[in-house]
């Protein structure tokens, strides 16, 4: 099979995923096109890099957005209030984390900032598809 039969079957495989596995597949992408163009990662740079673009679990995503919608327009219950509150903490701890990655990162990379090493890489600071 040729590699725009390759591309077509992909981009149909893109077209089914969520908002939020279509951005981890983007950031992947990003990776492997940053891997081709940035000289020689390290070993060290490449696991950092991934990691940086792993993504938030959808699952935890979708169920946080679904918890928000649900407290815009009624009540949360008790039990969806706590779950909502871990939620929450779960993506502020993924958020540090994260930000701890880019800055070993651009260390690594030699760069002065994170912004200047996000503009470098083409990554966005929002967490949200």
């Amino acid at each position: 099979m040729g590699t725009q039969g390759s591309v077509s079957e992909i981009f149909a495989n893109a077209s089914q995923l969520n908002d939020h596995e279509l951005s981890t597949l983007v950031g992947q992408l990003k990776l492997l096109r940053a891997q081709r163009s940035t000289p020689a990662l390290s070993e060290k740079e490449t696991d950092i890099l991934r990691k940086i673009n792993e993504g938030f679990p959808s699952s935890q995503w979708n169920r946080l957005v679904e918890l928000d919608k649900k407290m815009e327009y009624s009540a949360l219950s008790a039990a969806e209030a706590q779950e909502s509150l871990i939620l929450a903490e779960a993506l502020e701890a993924y958020s540090v984390q994260r930000f701890e990655y880019l800055k070993q990162l651009s260390i690594l990379q030699g760069v002065v900032s994170v912004e200047q090493l996000m503009d470098k890489l083409g990554i966005k600071s929002s967490l949200n598809p």
